[in-house]
């Protein structure tokens, strides 16, 4: 491992000591062997037991105690983190031609199991445009003159047949590589760009496209060198007792366009789809139409079709470090049709505009409102408690957190409230009893889907994005899924 002149002893342990303060940042097994040139047994070499103390700084072991060369020295050495790999069977072979032996150990390694599942896809990418729209557009002409539910039931069917002709359903195993700590959205994003530029290069073979995929390359090794700092500094300063000083938050900040509904929503795909919305998205100039078509006609009869009205749940583990055998640590999150999420958007921006024309928000209202939030809360508290302790008062503040506040909501209390404060009455009321009725909810889990269950209390606190429901119902569901599976 070692060779050189005398006097480049020094220089060696110097540029050691360097490698071993970059390796104590390293999570997992340590292993270092070789041959070190240094008479560790003998207590005139310096630099031996120089290198030694060096290896007792941090707390690293050196476990080979017998002689490994002819002339009786310890020169090649086995060192480990506190024989955490339970180093044992030291053997020495002479048979090999050298005047240093083969060292033989054995060390417990465990390697950790890499999980496999079987997922389903589509290859999307390879549906033709030209051909993808004129079959909407032949298929679905006769959208103008059904009703709501028909146009539905019509819209996924034709929409279907046409995906599994075009992309139809294909299956692979993967193996499900456990997630690093400091591993983040943007290292993921920084990923995927990189295997797709990787992939334009190996296509064009252009020296410009190398240059472009090396480039990226370079930013994805800084990401990753930047996350890993983040993410040891912070792990150092808990380990030190120290309270956490900085915070680091990202803040995703939307911007308002007076564009299509339809552009301006997530493109998250429900399973329940018939088509991910990002290719439906690629085929609006046909899709269009049809989707107005939808949406008016819903709002108009007041009805939400009751196939747009059933939710797929997946449990969530709320932290990776929780205990995946207790339920109380996942979140059921609950996806719905594109569709459902583009009715529901456009019948929540009309109603929004309602309440703001005519001075309807409750006056502390600090959550799902625009510009008012729970820092806005806090200022109006405290800015009483002043006021109060300015008057010589006594200020009292009484807290109240409603568990699963959303799920609890009587459907019938709602619409009442609605048509007494809010003034909503005839077709506009009839499709908010539409749209909180008769709702349903499957849970999967790995690929497996459920019986539905109805939904009989609850509402949804997000508009257009996930909704979350917790009940008695989906405790029994997962319970029974675990011990299935």
């Amino acid at each position: 491992m070692r060779d050189g002149p005398p006097n480049s002893g020094k220089i060696f342990l110097d540029e050691f000591n360097t490698l071993f303060e970059s390796l104590t940042t390293i999570t997992g097994k340590l292993i270092v062997c070789g041959d070190f040139n240094y008479h560790i047994d003998r207590d005139s070499d310096v630099d031996g037991k120089r290198l030694l103390n060096l290896l007792d700084t941090y707390g690293l072991v050196q476990v080979v105690k017998e002689p490994t060369h002819r002339r009786r020295h310890i020169l090649d050495l086995v060192i480990v983190r506190g024989n955490e790999l339970g180093i044992k069977n030291i053997k020495f072979d002479h048979s090999v031609k050298s005047d240093h032996l083969c060292v033989h150990f054995t060390a417990s390694i465990q390697v950790q199991k890499r999980y496999r599942k079987v997922v389903s896809y589509r290859k999307w990418r390879n549906v033709d445009s030209q051909e993808f729209s004129s079959y909407i557009l032949r298929s679905c002409a006769n959208f103008g003159i059904m009703s709501i539910s028909e146009s539905v039931d019509l819209y996924n069917s034709e929409l279907t047949k046409l995906a599994d002709k075009h992309a139809p359903v294909k299956s692979c195993t993967v193996t499900i590589h456990p997630e690093s700590a400091w591993l983040n959205e943007d290292i993921r994003v920084a990923k995927r760009q990189r295997r797709k530029l990787e992939r334009q290069y190996r296509k064009t073979k252009l020296e410009v496209h190398r240059q472009i995929h090396n480039q990226q390359c370079n930013k994805l090794a800084f990401l990753i060198e930047a996350a890993k700092c983040k993410f040891y500094k912070e792990a150092f300063s808990q380990a030190t007792g120290q309270k956490e000083v900085f915070k680091v938050a990202n803040r995703l900040f939307f911007k308002q366009k007076s564009l299509v509904f339809l552009l301006t929503c997530p493109s998250k795909t429900c399973m329940l789809d018939p088509l991910p919305t990002w290719l439906l998205k690629e085929n609006v100039d046909s899709l269009l139409p049809i989707l107005i078509n939808m949406v008016n006609e819903s709002l108009a009869e007041g009805v939400m079709p009751q196939q747009l009205k059933t939710g797929v749940v997946t449990p969530l583990i709320k932290k990776k470090k929780l205990d995946h055998e207790l339920l109380k640590n996942y979140r059921p999150v609950s996806n719905l049709t594109f569709i459902s999420k583009l009715i529901e958007r456009i019948a929540a921006t009309q109603f929004k505009d309602h309440m703001n024309s005519n001075g309807l928000h409750e006056v502390y209202q600090s959550a799902y409102r625009c510009f008012h939030s729970t820092e806005t809360a806090l200022v109006k508290v405290q800015n009483d408690i002043f006021m109060g302790t300015d008057k010589d008062g006594a200020s009292i503040l009484v807290l109240l957190d409603l568990s699963a506040a959303f799920d609890t909501i009587d459907h019938n209390v709602l619409l009442a409230t609605l048509e007494g404060r809010f003034n909503v009455k005839g077709v506009v009321l009839k499709w908010f009893k539409s749209y909180i009725s008769d709702r349903k909810q499957s849970l999967v889990i790995q690929g497996q889907m459920s019986l539905s269950s109805d939904l009989v209390f609850g509402w949804y606190s997000k508009s257009c994005a996930t909704q979350t429901t917790e009940s008695p119902e989906f405790s029994r569901k997962i319970d029974q899924q675990n011990k299935e599976n």
